[in-house]
């Protein structure tokens, strides 16, 4: 009896060995995927950082460089491509 008891107490120890891994495991997957998703979160937010300050530049470019001149003349070939 003494040696079931303790052939069960040992089978009960492995059980919970195994079963402590395995959460572990799936614990590490999903902090693992949490931070996949807050990388791509955090490139997409720089991305589209970075296409607001690009378009803002170009912006500011095209501003300071074409005058009422190069406007018109911009106008003149868009016209005639109609």
């Amino acid at each position: 009896m003494k040696a079931a008891a303790e052939h069960q107490a040992a089978e009960i120890v492995e059980k919970a060995k195994r079963d402590s891994a395995a959460l572990i495991a799936r614990r590490q997957a999903m902090a693992e995927e949490k931070i996949a998703a807050a990388e791509r979160a955090a490139i997409e937010q720089v991305r589209v950082r970075v296409a607001e300050v690009a378009a803002a530049a170009a912006r500011e470019l095209i501003a300071v460089q074409h005058g009422a001149a190069a406007d018109s003349k911009l106008v003149d070939q868009s016209i005639a491509q109609l």
